[in-house]
């Protein structure tokens, strides 16, 4: 009966219970007074009899309702109910609170889908997939929430990756000139985009100096194919004429060789007129001494002949004497005169014989003289043979001395002239080959062409890979910036409080900037430019991190990380027109303004010899370089 009371009813029972028991002692006290201390002890003990099966009865719902919280706080345990039995107000309490357990039921288990959907939405994402959605609706407010922003987020990361697809699909086709936006994602997505610019900048460049040179190595290819083809023709012609060159030094050796045994026979023979000579001089000497021999003979009949015609004188003055001396004497003296006749006729017979003998001596002394003068003559003139002949000796000697190494070097000559018509056959057989060559590189240099052709790029990058070492390095610089950005994001995760990153003078880029700082391309706007972004970088990613650490509002640190995006593609260009300066510094291209969307203009380029240096620093191979990058 007290079960279908409420606990104000049984509350009230209490005190109606007390009234009615104190009546009804009162009466019986009136009645019965001797009775009035036993009916009061009676009413008492009745009273709290009914106060305790009250307070029982609430004490039963009370526990029933705590047993289902211990319950519900032991398991969370959504799916519990608690006991409902009376009528009280905890009964009431009970039944609003398994209503509001089963919208919590409720609520759980939508939730419970929503997890399990989520658990299978970041499955697929952790395999690569951000076009799938969380489908399932959430019980509460607050995972609803988060659900829309998750399906939110999943639908701008699918925006961006079919973004990043179209690019990566137009740079896949050739494409380096494709336009996209970089500043509208921030973080590690934003550089993500950041980095595809800078591939298909740094790409096109190579694709833009590939293009230049391409016509100057088609060229140049055609002119050494062409100067091949001349070089093989006149390589075999040489060959040729070096066959018959050969052949008339085969013919020529043939001659020296027969010139040198002749000289050898010139020269005996010399040898033996130099000893006829010296025996015809040894006769001459002999002959003018006996020409001498004879001119002292003659010179001795001279004296001699003289010796006559001087006795032949004094006998005719004898003779005159003894004929005077007869005539003196008469007739004695006739026969005495007749003898002094007869001596004179004696003396001027011998005085004409003498005479005669003398004329004789004379002309043989004179002809003597001759004779001594021709053989002196012959003995000077046989001086001469001899020492023209043992000239002429000498001369024969050498000419077969001449001839000898004439052979010899007649010899070394026909070798060496078979060994360069070796070498000038090989030289031939290689002309061929590098004519074949040459016809090989100009179809390469065709295709390279071809394939350039075949691309589309941002013409300006012609205007900027005149410095092959500078596009290589500030490409490298760009990446390094992009690198420093979003390993400074990563660490976000890890570090508690905020760190300081590297200023705009330290990192590769400062330090780059200050090793060419002093160069004539570095005094223009587009140098101040690189300055001020690359200062910025620096600066917002250090705001970043200290709002983001200090709690700052999520869309403040959108606004600061698409700022860093912005002057991080600042940079990119700046760095760009710095090159475009460098350049037109080198007068080497002329700038131009539109997108290349056919064949690339050619322009040969002599690429100017670097006079970058890259500056010295330690690169580290662990990521946390970029972190103080």
């Amino acid at each position: 009966m007290l079960d279908n009371l409420t606990i104000k009813q049984k509350l009230r029972l209490i005190p109606i219970s007390a009234v009615f028991l104190m009546i009804i002692s009162a009466v019986v006290f009136a009645i019965y007074p001797r009775f009035a201390l036993v009916t009061f002890i009676g009413t008492i003990g009745l009273l709290l009899i009914f106060a305790r099966t009250i307070s029982l009865t609430i004490l039963k719902s009370i526990n029933e309702f705590h047993k289902g919280f211990e319950i519900i706080n032991s398991s969370s345990n959504t799916e519990h109910r608690l006991d409902i039995s009376g009528n009280d107000e905890i009964v009431e309490v009970s039944k609003l609170f398994n209503t509001y357990m089963e919208k919590l039921d409720t609520i759980a288990n939508k939730d419970k889908e929503a997890i399990e959907d989520i658990a299978n939405v970041a499955k697929m994402m952790a395999v690569g997939f951000v076009s799938v959605r969380i489908k399932s609706e959430a019980g509460s407010p607050g995972l609803q929430q988060a659900v829309e922003g998750f399906n939110t987020a999943l639908g701008e990361m699918e925006k961006a990756t079919i973004e990043i697809s179209r690019v990566m699909s137009a740079l896949g086709t050739s494409n380096y000139a494709v336009e996209f936006e970089t500043g509208k994602y921030s973080g590690e997505l934003g550089g993500m985009m950041t980095s595809l610019q800078g591939l298909s900048e740094s790409v096109g460049d190579f694709m833009a100096l590939l293009s230049i040179n391409g016509l100057a190595l088609n060229q140049g290819a055609s002119t050494l194919s062409n100067a091949s083809n001349d070089l093989s023709a006149s390589s075999n012609t040489q060959a040729s004429s070096l066959e018959e060159t050969a052949a008339a030094i085969e013919e020529l050796t043939s001659n020296i060789a027969a010139n040198s045994q002749k000289a050898t026979e010139m020269a005996s023979l010399a040898r033996e007129t130099q000893t006829a000579a010296n025996d015809g001089k040894a006769l001459a000497d002999t002959t003018v001494s006996a020409m001498h021999e004879i001119s002292r003979a003659t010179q001795s009949i001279n004296d001699a002949v003289n010796i006559i015609e001087n006795i032949a004188f004094q006998t005719n003055i004898l003779s005159l004497n003894a004929a005077v001396e007869a005539a003196t004497a008469g007739d004695a003296g006739k026969g005495f005169a007749v003898v002094a006749q007869e001596v004179r006729n004696l003396a001027n017979r011998s005085a004409d014989a003498a005479q005669q003998i003398k004329l004789l001596a004379e002309l043989a002394n004179t002809k003597s003289t001759d004779g001594l003068q021709v053989s002196e003559n012959m003995m000077k003139g046989l001086d001469v043979i001899n020492q023209k002949i043992m000239m002429t000796t000498q001369l024969v000697q050498d000419v077969a001395n001449g001839s000898r190494e004439q052979m010899a070097g007649i010899n070394q000559i026909n070798s060496a002239v078979a060994q360069l018509d070796q070498m000038t056959q090989q030289n031939a057989s290689l002309a061929n080959d590098v004519s074949h060559l040459s016809e090989d590189i100009l179809g390469m240099s065709q295709s390279l062409s071809d394939t350039a052709a075949k691309t589309k790029y941002r013409t300006e990058s012609e205007n900027r890979v005149c410095r092959i070492d500078m596009m290589f390095e500030t490409n490298k610089l760009k990446f390094d910036h992009v690198n420093f950005k979003n390993n400074n994001f990563g660490k976000l995760k890890e570090s508690i409080s905020a760190w300081t990153v590297t200023n705009e003078t330290q990192c590769d880029l400062g330090k780059w900037i200050q090793a060419h700082n002093n160069e004539s391309y570095a005094k223009g706007p587009e140098w101040k430019d690189l300055l001020t972004h690359h200062a910025h970088v620096h600066q917002k990613v250090q705001e970043f991190i200290n709002r983001e650490k200090s709690g700052g509002r999520p869309e403040e640190l959108e606004r600061i990380a698409k700022e860093i995006e912005t002057d991080t593609t600042k940079v990119f260009a700046s760095l760009n027109k710095v090159r475009v300066a460098a350049c037109m510094e080198d007068q080497q291209i002329i700038p131009t303004k539109n997108v290349h969307t056919h064949a690339p203009r050619h322009t040969a380029i002599v690429s100017k010899q670097s006079t970058f240096s890259t500056p010295k620093s330690s690169f580290k191979k662990d990521d946390t370089i970029w972190e103080n990058f």
